[in-house]
């Protein structure tokens, strides 16, 4: 059956889904199961800014009914100032809004920071990344707040269902497993019946 309305999810790898096969992504496990279409825009490496370049094209031009955004780690990865996501993320929100789009901003997830890659703590401290994606949901749940967005605490809700057994949910401590992936997909799931409460979506 077609699916009238249709979701876009934009995003860096943990919305593309590196390292786990198409059907084990966390977007198609939502598409699979929503009454929406729900596409996949993310781009591994992407950072924010990445995002804010292709918005127009990828989202804003397919005029879809709803945007889930995610992304901003990989400036933090990078040493990026906190500030560049929170610009980038707010643009990404307006811009979504001015063109009548609905808006469901969402925090990303941490690592399994104890299980990292090798070579990859050489470019970056994952602890302080956890840090700043901390810093980054509490921003972005007063953003949101303010200016009613609905808003998914990925960050605090992964943490919490993974606890004291994350390295179950990580292949690499930075991508999420199939594991991983489905635990995302349920998040997702349950908090979206909430945050687009027709009472939430702008009109």
């Amino acid at each position: 059956m077609m699916k009238e309305k249709k979701m876009i999810c934009i995003g860096d790898s943990l919305t593309y889904g590196l390292g786990v096969p198409v059907e084990d992504n966390w977007v198609e496990l939502l598409n699979k199961r929503s009454f929406r279409q729900v596409i996949n825009r993310g781009i591994s490496g992407d950072t924010s800014g990445g995002m804010l370049a292709r918005f127009h094209r990828e989202v804003l031009a397919e005029m879809p009914d709803t945007v889930l955004i995610m992304g901003g780690s990989n400036d933090l990865i990078m040493g990026c100032d906190i500030s560049v996501v929170k610009s980038n993320l707010m643009a990404m929100v307006h811009q979504a809004y001015a063109a009548k789009i609905n808006v469901i901003a969402c925090a990303e997830i941490s690592g399994d920071t104890a299980h990292i890659r090798p070579d990859w703590k050489q470019i970056s401290d994952f602890c302080e990344v956890d840090q700043k994606l901390f810093q980054m949901s509490i921003w972005m749940e007063e953003f949101c707040r303010v200016f009613q967005v609905p808003f998914i605490n990925l960050y605090d809700r992964f943490k919490k269902r993974t606890q004291g057994r994350i390295q179950d949910y990580f292949f690499d401590g930075v991508h999420p497993n199939r594991q991983g992936h489905r635990l995302i997909a349920d998040i997702i799931a349950d908090e979206q019946r909430m945050v687009l409460d027709e009472r939430m979506i702008r009109k």
